[in-house]
Formats: C-alpha cells, sequence, structure tokens
C-alpha cells in the first residue's frame, strides 16, 4: 500500500474514532486508555525502513493526541493531572498506541519495568543519551524520550531487543 493511502487510513482514523465514553470508562476503571493504530503488518513491513513512514506516524498520531486533548478537557476535567501519550515501538512499530494515563503507577509500569525471574526477564529503561532531533513538526509541549526495551522469555521462546519513542504531555 502507497504511504498516501497509510497517511489517508491514519487520518480517517484520527479524526473519527476518539470515543469520550470508553476513554472515560477505562480511565475509572483501569487507570488509563490505550489503542493500537491501524497499521497492517504487510504495511509495516513494506514501510518500515522509510523515514518518512516513521514521521508520517508521528504526525498523525500527534493528531490523535490533540483530540484526545478535546475530549479530555471536557469529560475528565475532575482528574489532577492526564497525560496524554503515543509509544512507536522499534523496528516493527506493531506494538505501537496512542493513550492516556492518570495512574502514576500505570505511568511507571510502561516505562519502568523490570522482571527477572528463572525463565522470563524484562527490562525496560530511559535511554538518557537519546535527543530526538526532528522537533519541527512537534508541538513544543510535547516531551519525546526513548526507552529500551529487552525481552527474553524462555518459556514461549521469544526474545526481543528493541525499543520505543514515546511522546507525551500533560494536562493540568
Amino acid at each position: 500500500m502507497s504511504l498516501q493511502s497509510i497517511k489517508n487510513g491514519l487520518h480517517a482514523w484520527d479524526i473519527n474514532t476518539v470515543d469520550a465514553y470508553l476513554i472515560k470508562e477505562n480511565i475509572e476503571s483501569m487507570g488509563y486508555f490505550s489503542e493500537k493504530i491501524p497499521i497492517s503488518i504487510s504495511d509495516i513491513k513494506e514501510n518500515r525502513k522509510n523515514n518518512r513512514f516513521k514521521e508520517m506516524i508521528i504526525d498523525e498520531l500527534i493528531t490523535k493526541m490533540e483530540n484526545i486533548k478535546q475530549e479530555c478537557l471536557t469529560f475528565l476535567r475532575n482528574y489532577k493531572t492526564l497525560r496524554i501519550y503515543f509509544v512507536i515501538t522499534e523496528p516493527d512499530y506493531f506494538g505501537s498506541e496512542v493513550g492516556v494515563m492518570a495512574s502514576k503507577i500505570q505511568w511507571q509500569n510502561m516505562t519502568r519495568r523490570s522482571i527477572n525471574e528463572e525463565n522470563y526477564k524484562e527490562e525496560i529503561s530511559k535511554d538518557i543519551e537519546y535527543k530526538y532531533v526532528n522537533k519541527e513538526n512537534i508541538p513544543h509541549d510535547i516531551i519525546v524520550e526513548r526507552y529500551n526495551h529487552i525481552i527474553n522469555d524462555n518459556i514461549d521462546n521469544i526474545h526481543f531487543n528493541g525499543s520505543f519513542l514515546l511522546f507525551y504531555f500533560d494536562i493540568p
């Protein structure tokens, strides 16, 4: 599929699928709301090494964040702080998502995970050396961080060494 076709699909998703009731229900029951980005595995495999593909996803996710922000300002005014975010997983993009967190515990679970069991090890650590360089299209209130993500699951034979870019801002 062409980049323009993927962009058109993402743009329709950005504009048409912000469900304030679902966001509110998830925030109240779990402390967060998240939604995976609607991109097929074949589109990811075909385009993942293309920098324009990554920039296009970032642009569309910023639009989605702004739409979610408007819904949160309307329906979730009683929360002290809400953090709106999106994650781009690398190298495969498949775990990429957009969401809202009202729970500091959930945020820490996403960004500071460390599990060390006999058959399963998972580590997420912030890459303190990382500097996001392509900031011309990023609004000034969005913070960008990079995290390393390593999984060694000897039970299911899953071994993953990747990273994710995390873009977020708070609604005070």
